[in-house]
């Protein structure tokens, strides 16, 4: 007799468990069973949820993994759509194996909650799924072997109808059934290859942005030496510069604006008389402040890492000196980008807890 297929719905939050649903529908495909997921709905006419209804009824286990995200909360149940898939598997009771990180205070601050009201929500979840039995997990790797051991083990002690390659089942049911599978493993292929290309990559966390603090080197008068230093942070440079970067701005005009920035820093930390000694110089002039070379290139470099703004050359034709010359130019513009603008937008809007303090 034919040895039963299993389907099998992963469930978790999306976008910071990339690597580890990967991890995981690798695994279910070593053991030669079916993997279901976000990640391989065919084309429908039905609603997402009604989707998600549909395939997780049609699995015969159901593997959760739970990182350091709640994750989107559906407004109707006030519940997560991981927990809301949870309950729903448990409704029609599938067997649900459950895998949880181990080291939740190791996971990386943008892949944690940092609201305390849905850190609780999270270890409310965490409560409801203890009553089954649970695995830990710490690395990609480890959740990999231990979904492959626990399923295994699960076909065994817990086995479920599955899907079997028999002459009894109807040809134009197991027909429509292989072309659901094939819809699916080809969208699953698409994403591997996506999430290959995305390793390529280095993880943006480990750069330095925020609040984290950056050291800025300034000349005056062209003089510059290893004293001439003021700390600032990512988040407040990007707020000094952002303003100016809405429409296109040439990358003279942004250096001043740093030089600006510089200055004004100094003004705050130092009086006339502390920081005529700290510059060698009587009389103060705003205009022979300058950004070093250093900075300025490592401040642009790290906005166009984080993808905030978008450099541009404009090339014109000048009149040389010389009769019947002519020579061309290029200057370069900054311009915040989409994910810039959104950025800036969020921190110059009016919030609504503020509202009535602004009008």
């Amino acid at each position: 007799m034919s040895q039963p297929r299993y389907q099998i719905f992963v469930s978790s939050t999306f976008r910071d468990l990339q690597e580890e649903r990967q991890a995981v529908l690798n695994a279910i495909l070593k053991l030669n069973q079916f993997p279901a997921g976000m990640e391989i709905f065919p084309a429908a006419n039905d609603t997402p949820w009604e989707m998600i209804e549909r395939i997780i009824k049609d699995s015969d286990y159901y593997v959760l993994i739970i990182g350091g995200k709640y994750g989107s909360i559906d407004a109707e149940s006030n519940l997560s759509y991981t927990e809301k898939e949870y309950h729903f598997a448990v409704s029609q009771n599938i067997p649900v194996l459950p895998f949880i990180h181990s080291e939740p205070g190791q996971i990386p601050r943008d892949k944690s909650e940092m609201k305390p009201e849905v850190q609780e929500k999270l270890d409310a979840f965490k409560q409801k799924v203890n009553k089954h039995h649970c695995n830990y997990w710490r690395t990609v790797d480890e959740l990999g072997t231990n979904v492959l051991a626990s399923l295994s083990m699960s076909f065994v002690m817990n086995p479920q109808k599955g899907w079997i390659k028999a002459g009894g089942t109807d040809k134009s049911e197991l027909l429509e059934r292989l072309a659901v599978l094939q819809q699916r493993y080809d969208n699953l292929i698409e994403e591997n290859l996506k999430l290959k290309d995305l390793s390529l990559f280095l993880d943006i966390a480990q750069f330095s942005f925020g609040d984290d603090v950056i050291n800025l080197n300034y000349k005056y008068e062209s003089r510059i030496n290893p004293n001439f230093v003021i700390q600032s942070t990512w988040n407040r440079l990007f707020s000094e510069l952002a303003d100016n970067l809405i429409a296109k701005c040439v990358e003279n005009s942004v250096q001043k604006i740093l030089a600006n920035y510089v200055f004004q820093e100094l003004k705050l930390n130092y009086d006339r008389k502390q920081l005529s000694q700290l510059l060698d110089a009587e009389v103060i002039k705003t205009s022979d402040f300058e950004i070093s070379d250093d900075s300025f290139v490592a401040v642009r470099n790290q906005f166009l890492l984080f993808g905030l703004i978008d450099i541009s050359e404009i090339s014109y034709q000048r009149t040389s000196p010389l009769p019947n010359m002519s020579f061309t130019e290029v200057i370069w513009t900054w311009q915040l980008s989409n994910k810039g603008r959104k950025l800036y937008l969020s921190q110059k809007a009016i919030r609504r807890e503020n509202i009535e303090n602004s009008i």
